[in-house]
C-alpha cells in the first residue's frame, strides 16, 4: 500500500512534508523527513528516541572534552547517533509513513479543487456584482467563507449581532 501511495504521488517537497509534521506530528511520536536519496520517499524519526540519542552524545563528547581522552575517543560521540540511524533505517513504523503520504495526497486534492472553486467563484462573481464586496472583504481579512459563516453564527448565539 505504501509503495501504491508514493507512486500516485511522484515528487515530494520539503513543504509538503513540513505541513504533514504540522498536522500530524505534534501530537505524535513521530518527526517525518524527506528521504534525500529518493523523490517519493518519507522517513520517519521516534522522537524520544532521537532525544535519548542526542542526550547521550553529548554527553559522551562532554566527557571527552572534560577527561581530554586521545583523539580516537573523538568518534564516540557520535555512535549513539549512527546506531540510531541504522536502527531507524531498518525499523521505519510502515502506518505511519502511509497517513503521511495520505495527508499529502488529499492536500494536493484539495488544492486542486480549491483552485478549481476559484474558477467557478470568479465567474460567479462577475455574473452578481455585490460579491465583489464580499471577495474583497475576504481577502482583506484573510478568511474563508466558512469562517465567516462561523463568526456570524456565534455572533448570533451570543445576541451581538
Amino acid at each position: 500500500e505504501v509503495y501504491e501511495l508514493r507512486q500516485q504521488l511522484g515528487d515530494i517537497t520539503k513543504s509538503e512534508v513540513a505541513s504533514a509534521n504540522k498536522a500530524l506530528g505534534k501530537t505524535g511520536s513521530y518527526h517525518f523527513r524527506k528521504a534525500r536519496g529518493e523523490p517519493a520517499k518519507v522517513l520517519a524519526y521516534r522522537k524520544n528516541i532521537l532525544w535519548v540519542a542526542l542526550l547521550s552524545a553529548g554527553g559522551v563528547a562532554y566527557t571527552m572534552i572534560y577527561h581530554r581522552k586521545g583523539r580516537l575517543w573523538w568518534i564516540a560521540p557520535f555512535a549513539p547517533l549512527i546506531l540510531y540511524a541504522v536502527y531507524n533505517r531498518v525499523r521505519q513504523p510502515i502506518e505511519s509513513t502511509a497517513n503521511v503520504y495520505r495527508f499529502i495526497l488529499a492536500k494536493r486534492i484539495a488544492t486542486a479543487q480549491m483552485a478549481g472553486q476559484e474558477k467557478e467563484m470568479i465567474n460567479m462573481i462577475k455574473a452578481y456584482p455585490k460579491l465583489s464586496n464580499l471577495r474583497g472583504y475576504l481577502i482583506g481579512e484573510k478568511t474563508t467563507l466558512y469562517e465567516l459563516q462561523q463568526n456570524m453564527i456565534n455572533s448570533i448565539i451570543n445576541d451581538k449581532f
